[in-house]
């Protein structure tokens, strides 16, 4: 009911790009659902063209970074549109304000 479904994938242990296909990812993915795989790089061409990458990363002032890169037309209009920017999620940073 307005819910998405989260389903999560860990590459971890994916050695290959060629064993992706094996795990059926697309059978996890529900049309209003969201599939987050962790350690995504090792899926490389593997992985649907449509997708939004999200990278976390430490910076030297001793905290870390979100990158957002969208992949495919859906995700670059999300993004142009600014509907990830920080200003949105106000409420998941500061709950009850």
């Amino acid at each position: 009911e307005g819910v998405p479904r989260v389903v999560h994938a860990d590459l971890y242990r994916v050695r290959s790009q060629e064993e992706v296909p094996g795990l059926a990812l697309d059978d996890l993915v529900h049309p209003d659902g969201i599939l987050i795989v962790e350690w995504a790089d090792r899926g490389g061409s593997k992985l649907p063209p449509d997708r939004l990458e999200l990278e976390l990363r430490y910076v030297e002032e001793g905290g870390r970074e979100l990158r957002a890169r969208g992949r495919g037309a859906r995700w670059d209009a999300i993004l142009m549109e600014g509907l990830l920017d920080r200003d949105r999620w106000q409420h998941a940073l500061y709950p009850g304000n």
